[in-house]
């Protein structure tokens, strides 16, 4: 994992947290980010797992499936990279999307276009 990030998000982040917590107090920074988070309408999380497939106990795992509980967010998707699989979670909040099988089916389709984009995009590069 030498690989650069292309985000200084997370350095932002952590020099912002640090400027809260010194200037104003552990109390002050928790509540700056607490109204961060409740202000979120959606969160998307990409997260790394490992290149190979592995076992628990001597069963192979098959499925990962990360979620969170608590946030007020109305839409999470996590994108979670598994072996050479993708897998997509999406947490919905019924009260925001009352048909969810509606946002699922566009999601599908919204995948679909991407994935032909870049397939197209790759075969345009190398020719």
């Amino acid at each position: 994992m030498h690989r650069k990030k292309s985000s200084l998000e997370v350095l932002f982040t952590r020099v912002v947290g640090e400027f809260l917590v010194k200037n104003f107090g552990v109390k002050a920074g928790a509540f700056i980010f607490r109204r961060f988070v409740e202000r979120t309408t959606i969160i998307f999380s990409n997260a790394l797992g490992p290149v190979e497939h592995m076992a628990l106990c001597g069963h192979p795992v098959a499925f990962m499936a990360p979620s969170i509980y608590g946030p007020p967010q109305a839409l999470t998707v996590h994108y979670h990279n598994y072996g050479s699989d993708i897998k997509v979670v999406l947490a919905v909040d019924d009260a925001q999307f009352p048909d969810c099988h509606q946002l699922l089916d566009g999601f599908a389709e919204a995948t679909r276009i991407i994935k032909n984009a870049a397939a197209l995009k790759t075969l345009t590069t190398s020719i």
